[in-house]
């Protein structure tokens, strides 16, 4: 599987309207979180700022959107992040998405049975998309080791961009995920 493969296969979810697969995979393939986006809530970037937030956001303001997270593999190394969404056609999906849901601090992602993804539940769900439509489960791991070997080694800001995203070092990134062609 090619990433520019899996980046299709986020557009072609998004036509379909299947809005929740939809942006699951793009946070994983345009910010390279890892299953931590199961405990994604949203909400109102006025009631953000006035709270002691604890967990991982979506901040929805008029105009600006942010993704905060506070609880990831590595957070007691790096603290909280924030991750500008600047991509209007994600702006819009998330806010057509968000209209589905309950008022804010609810969960962004729910189960067939109107529960909160697990970390391990999300991963399932993934991994059932992608075989369906690759014919092999692909996982958080797998989707960045994709994205990393189909890197030029000269794209040093990407790899930046992912070391933050994902928590961790540029060069546990490359040995962990890069694989020699």
């Amino acid at each position: 599987v090619k990433f520019n493969e899996i980046e299709n296969f986020v557009d072609e979810l998004r036509f379909k309207k299947q809005y929740q697969d939809s942006l699951m995979l793009y946070l994983m393939t345009e910010y390279k979180f890892r299953n931590e986006i199961s405990s994604f809530k949203w909400i109102p970037l006025k009631k953000f700022k006035g709270f002691k937030i604890i967990g991982n956001y979506i901040v929805v303001g008029s105009k600006r959107m942010f993704i905060s997270r506070g609880e990831f593999k590595t957070d007691k190394i790096h603290g909280r992040t924030e991750t500008e969404i600047t991509n209007k056609l994600l702006q819009s999906d998330i806010r057509r998405h968000i209209k589905s849901l309950d008022p804010f601090w609810k969960d962004m992602f729910l189960n067939t049975k109107g529960e909160s993804y697990t970390n391990h539940d999300l991963s399932q769900r993934i991994g059932r998309l992608t075989e369906k439509k690759f014919g092999v489960s692909l996982g958080t791991s797998s989707i960045n080791s994709i994205f990393i070997s189909s890197l030029d080694k000269d794209t040093i800001n990407k790899l930046k961009e992912l070391s933050v995203n994902r928590g961790t070092s540029i060069n546990v990134l490359v040995s962990h995920y890069f694989n020699d062609i």
